[in-house]
């Protein structure tokens, strides 16, 4: 986990940042809004977008969903691709050991440091 992600306004909110794929559309619209209000609060937004573009990440990170990221990295001079990986990768919601719950912040099955 990257060290920014201890400070994410987010901890804990797994589902609000993730939406199921037959979620209706209303239904979605408004999760984002909610989980949009808590990354405008978030110390960490930067980083937090940031890890998300680089890795490709899915639902709501930095104040992104997967469509802004889409078109930012557009915009961007050079589009970032995770380091020793690919555009597209998997991501999961992992375990914390003590606890079997998710973890608070979502993470990829990336490296973090690599």
């Amino acid at each position: 986990m990257p060290s920014w992600a201890e400070q994410a306004a987010c901890a804990g909110q797994t589902d609000l940042f993730f939406g199921s794929p037959t979620e209706p559309e209303r239904e979605r619209i408004d999760r984002e809004r909610l989980a949009l209000a808590v990354c405008a609060a978030c110390p960490v937004v930067a980083p937090c977008r940031d890890h998300a573009r680089q890795f490709r990440e899915s639902g709501i990170w930095g104040g992104e969903n997967e469509k802004d990221r889409r078109a930012a990295l557009k915009l961007a001079p050079t589009a970032a691709t995770p380091k020793g990986g690919a555009e597209g990768t998997d991501v999961f919601r992992a375990p914390i050991a003590a606890t079997g719950t998710e973890s608070a912040v979502p993470t990829t099955r990336h490296q973090l440091g690599d």
